[in-house]
């Protein structure tokens, strides 16, 4: 994935977890139809449980 994107998709999701429900409907919009990016979005959510410490591993 292009790091511009990359960028964009960790974008949505900082704001769409801070409440930002345009960012999140836009954000689902583009996990419905890219697989790569779910998986990308995925990889975000497990990187940021970890640096706050919500890992249960």
């Amino acid at each position: 994935m292009e790091e511009h994107i990359l960028d964009d998709l960790v974008d949505l999701h900082v704001l769409a977890e801070h409440g930002d429900a345009d960012a999140a409907e836009s954000a689902q919009r583009w996990l419905d139809r890219d697989p790569d990016a779910r998986k990308q979005w995925q990889d975000v959510e497990r990187d940021c449980r970890l640096l706050r410490g919500d890992d249960e591993s």
